[in-house]
């Protein structure tokens, strides 16, 4: 036979833990929701520093990418300059001539952690990262 005080032991035991459970979700569920909000803020932050020091550029990027969305891949190059890429890879291309410091704009975006270089022949190329392509066809 169970004794009462047994019952009430393991049904206050069950309750208690499934009120921590339930609580330990929840806190966790609204530290996520924080820190999400402020990694935005974050990188809204950063954007708004890159869109300041180089606003023709971030233009003409989110122009780019308005037309080619996926595409996350770009060369600096000279203007009289053939590239042969693949083409079935496309990406964005921008002249040295049409910019004032072009590289040292690009190095500042590497330096933001939003454009990684991915350099592999000797022409200057980099890679987007998803939170700047974001960021570009969010504003």
């Amino acid at each position: 036979m169970i004794d009462i005080t047994t019952l009430d032991f393991w049904t206050g035991l069950a309750a208690g833990v499934i009120i921590g459970a339930v609580g330990q979700y929840l806190g966790d569920r609204a530290t996520d929701s924080r820190r999400r909000r402020e990694q935005r803020r974050e990188v809204r932050s950063r954007f708004d520093t890159a869109a300041g020091r180089m606003p023709e550029l971030i233009e003409v990027m989110r122009k780019d990418l308005r037309e080619m969305p996926l595409v996350r891949e770009f060369i600096l190059i000279e203007r009289r300059a053939i590239y042969g890429g693949a083409p079935n890879h496309p990406l964005f291309r921008y002249d040295f001539e049409d910019y004032d410091h072009l590289e040292p704009v690009v190095r500042n975006l590497v330096s933001l952690g939003f454009v990684q270089e991915i350099t592999f022949n000797n022409t200057l190329r980099f890679r987007m990262s998803e939170e700047f392509a974001d960021s570009l066809a969010g504003s």
